[in-house]
């Protein structure tokens, strides 16, 4: 059996500093609390939780219960009030929003604030989405090509200036597919912003390239990582097999053929692919 692993794997920057950031602030002060995952990796933060990380729903905000109490904002950034709320309630808040991400809404505060109607291209019920449109009064969410007929309608009726934004971790090809029906519709140009995250491109790419070099792609990941999703999506768009495996164990009733791709979203460790690669090698000396 051949296996080609991706040169993509691992985590990307901003995953890498949050976690690394929440593992230093857990050594450091007494209580730390977050609301939402801190990353979009059961496993580690799973094991942030055993070592003392209080982790809220991310509808409720913590509150301070000890002296030395901290609140951690997740990689993935939270709603404008809620941000607001912790920084009134905690003397120390954390901010591990990954950086990529933070600067789309900076951007988006600043065409909100130029005037801007603003199309955003992404999953409604993601985190980062959420935060992200909190900080825009005047949008149209789209989270696929069939949702913009009638957001279209209501642009028609209006001359405003319009600009699209991303999701950093939506598919490109679908990103340049809305700006051009939005433009064709509309008969002008729009301002378009391609604020989909580079890390997330460039797995993209190789992951349309593994689909063509193997048999079955196993992609390392949680089910709750748009990227991770992304990439199952695309190789299986391009006809090939693709699996989500959390952990080794996931593997146990797979059968491997000939030739394996494996690649991971920008959540998984390097650590967590290596042993689903020791277990591939396992399975493949049957």
């Amino acid at each position: 059996m051949k296996v080609i692993v991706s040169k993509g794997i691992g985590f990307c920057q901003g995953v890498e500093n949050a976690i690394r950031g929440t593992y230093e602030a857990l050594r450091v002060h007494e209580c730390v609390q977050v609301s939402g995952q801190i990353v979009h990796n059961r496993l580690i933060c799973s094991e942030l939780e055993r070592m003392g990380l209080k982790v809220h729903p991310d509808h409720e905000i913590p509150q301070p219960v000890a002296e030395d109490s901290v609140a951690l904002i997740r990689a993935h950034g939270i709603d404008l009030e809620s941000e607001n709320e912790l920084k009134r309630t905690f003397s120390r808040v954390l901010d591990f929003t990954c950086p990529i991400v933070s600067s789309v809404f900076q951007l988006a505060e600043r065409l909100d604030r130029q005037g801007y109607t603003v199309v955003v291209l992404g999953k409604r019920l993601h985190p980062e989405v959420r935060a992200l449109v909190s900080r825009i009064h005047r949008h149209f969410l789209v989270e696929d090509l069939k949702d913009l007929d009638p957001i279209i309608v209501e642009l028609q009726r209006g001359d405003e200036r319009i600009a699209l934004i991303s999701q950093t971790t939506m598919d490109s090809e679908i990103f340049e597919r809305t700006q051009a029906r939005l433009e064709k519709k509309l008969g002008r140009r729009i301002k378009a912003f391609d604020t989909i995250c580079r890390f997330t491109k460039e797995r993209e790419c190789t992951a349309r390239r593994l689909a063509n070099e193997v048999d079955l792609v196993i992609v390392v990941g949680a089910p709750n990582s748009s990227n991770t999703i992304k990439l199952v999506n695309i190789v299986k768009n391009a006809g090939t097999c693709a699996i989500l495996v959390e952990d080794s164990q996931d593997l146990s009733s797979v059968s491997l053929p000939e030739t394996v791709g494996v690649i991971s979203g920008t959540s998984a460790s390097t650590e967590q692919v290596q042993k689903i690669l020791d277990n591939i090698e396992k399975m493949a000396r049957r």
